[in-house]
C-alpha cells in the first residue's frame, strides 16, 4: 500500500493535468492567470512532498545502518541545525 506522501503526489499530478486541460478551453485572462498560479502551487507542493519523502528515506536508511553496526550507541544523534 502506498504511503500518504505518494498518494498526495499522485493527487497533485492529477490536479495539474486537470488544470492543463482547462487551459485548452476558452478562458478570460484572469481565469488563465488563476489556473497558471494553481499549476505552480501544485508543482511546488509536489516538489516539497518529494523532498520530504527523499529526506525521510535517507534518514531511515542511515538509522537502520547505524543500528545494524552498533555505531549509534557511540555517536551523537544528528541535529537539524535549528
Amino acid at each position: 500500500m502506498p504511503d500518504e506522501n505518494t498518494v498526495r503526489i499522485v493527487v497533485h499530478r492529477q490536479n495539474i493535468t486537470r488544470y492543463r486541460s482547462l487551459l485548452q478551453t476558452p478562458l478570460t485572462a484572469i481565469e488563465r492567470e488563476f489556473i497558471d498560479r494553481r499549476i505552480e502551487e501544485e508543482a511546488a507542493e509536489i516538489h516539497r512532498l518529494t523532498a520530504e519523502s527523499n529526506w525521510r528515506t535517507a534518514i531511515g536508511a542511515r538509522s537502520r545502518a547505524w543500528q545494524a553496526s552498533g555505531a549509534g550507541r557511540f555517536a551523537p544523534e544528528p541535529t537539524t541545525g535549528c
